[in-house]
């Protein structure tokens, strides 16, 4: 038994499809939660990170933030320190 049911791969949107937004705040929705999961992720120790997620994710927020937005989600978590690099970076072992 299927816990969960994933679309088939034809029902995945084509190159040429535009994406439909469900709830019209989709992008910002999606954009919180990579805020917050960095900002999680970032706070556990370096053994405790999920590094190459936390790098993805990063990557994922850089491209559909930018930079000069991302200062609005610091805006909102005053308390979060955030590290947003613009690149992949090798893993910083602190041991």
């Amino acid at each position: 038994m299927r816990l969960y049911l994933f679309p088939s791969q034809s029902a995945r949107p084509t190159p040429n499809s535009k994406p439909q937004s469900i709830t019209g705040r989709d992008s910002y929705i999606i954009a919180e939660a990579l805020y917050r999961y960095i900002a999680t992720e970032q706070a556990k120790s370096d053994r405790e990170q999920s590094w190459s997620n936390l790098q993805d994710a990063i990557a994922i927020f850089n491209a559909a933030v930018g930079a000069k937005n991302a200062c609005f989600f610091a805006d909102q978590y005053p308390g979060v320190t955030v590290s947003l690099i613009d690149e992949k970076a090798p893993r910083n072992h602190s041991e």
